[in-house]
């Protein structure tokens, strides 16, 4: 006698247990073998099916990968032009107010650039 395991999916378990008496006749033979290369194939196929989502999401996880690998030098060179920006526009306003400096220190009138302005 055939005991029918059945899982969540409508399937038999691979625990089902066939008695010996229940497989007497060629024909239950036959059709317990085709059962059984069905359930093959079937995980056959699941299990290719599974071999190929893993491949993908191999595939995927690499690009990831290499997109976040560029987005670390991309941020570092960032970091790198705003630190040289800041540099710079210290720099440049350094210069500016010594330049103010030289000129509030300089004579008024008499300096060329300041009477070549005045009409």
């Amino acid at each position: 006698m055939r005991q029918t395991g059945q899982d969540m999916s409508g399937d038999r378990r691979p625990d089902a247990v066939v008695e010996d008496d229940a497989l007497e006749s060629p024909a239950d033979l036959r059709e317990h073998v085709k059962t059984l290369e069905l359930r093959l194939r079937k995980r056959d196929e699941q299990r290719r099916a599974m071999l190929h989502m893993m491949a993908d999401l191999n595939e995927i996880n690499k690009r990831l990968g290499d997109q976040r690998k560029a987005m670390i030098h991309i941020l570092g060179d960032y970091e790198k032009d705003r630190s040289l920006l800041a540099w710079k526009r210290a720099r440049l306003d350094k210069s500016r107010r010594a330049l103010l400096h030289i000129l509030q220190d300089s004579p008024g009138p008499t300096c060329a650039w300041r009477t070549a302005a005045k009409p």
